[in-house]
């Protein structure tokens, strides 16, 4: 957590005379693999030691989130509100869904789709593309709403990212696509403007001759919208 933010919990916590938990001090977890796909953990608390379990969900942010999630049961069960059952627990942990959030929709190549649309979550998107990309070039089909912090979010990506498209999505809320794609240039990467469809063909081209990654990220509305291309085959897996 950033320390501004922490600042404010803590204010917050004491003015309420509310008990400060913090997870990083009651769960610790150990990565034991991971890809694209997922990532397989150790979980261990003051009270319990879990059997290794694989979670579909990629990226480390996802472990900080699960060691809240454990934290929270935790203190619930200290307390007496809740039982945990180890193998409930776990079989939620394995089999939990999250669309949206790096979901592998094309394997060869691989793309992903990502609703990062502000500048923390372009930073640990960047942050998990890199991971998963292996040292591979990564492409980034990008659409913004026009309240976004362009600039912010793009200097995020501009580390990791290769080449990107950039297009328009269907809202009165979206960014205009010549202001898009001058603040992707103006943060130094390759960009061209084009439709969606467009998008996506030229990006799987792209990754098939450059052996890349590419990922679609920007925007709620530009999940949905590419949703409608997977529900048309327009993706392979």
């Amino acid at each position: 957590m950033d320390e501004e933010a922490r600042e404010v919990v803590v204010r917050t916590a004491k003015e309420r005379k509310a008990p400060l938990i913090l997870a990083s001090e009651l769960v610790s977890i150990q990565r034991l693999s991971h890809d694209e796909g997922g990532q397989k953990l150790k979980i261990e608390t003051s009270g319990n030691s879990y059997r290794p379990v694989t979670i579909p969900l990629a990226g480390k942010f996802q472990v900080e989130n699960l060691a809240t999630a454990v934290a929270v049961l935790e203190v619930l069960a200290d307390r007496s509100l809740v039982d945990i059952d180890e193998p409930a627990l776990l079989n939620g942990l394995s089999g939990v869904e999250w669309p949206g959030r790096c979901e592998v929709l094309s394997r060869d190549p691989l793309m992903v789709l990502d609703v990062a649309h502000n500048p923390s979550g372009a930073r640990a998107l960047a942050a998990t593309l890199e991971e998963i990309a292996g040292g591979r070039k990564i492409g980034l089909v990008l659409s913004l709403l026009k309240d976004k912090d362009c600039k912010a979010i793009v200097s995020e990506f501009a580390p990791v990212i290769s080449r990107s498209w950039v297009v328009q999505l269907h809202t009165s809320r979206s960014m205009d696509l010549g202001a898009l794609e001058a603040c992707v240039r103006g943060g130094g990467i390759p960009v061209t403007g084009c439709t969606l469809a467009e998008a996506v063909r030229d990006a799987r081209e792209w990754a098939m001759e450059n052996d890349g990654v590419v990922c679609m990220s920007g925007s709620l509305y530009l999940a949905g919208e590419v949703m409608r291309l997977v529900e048309a085959n327009r993706f392979e897996s």
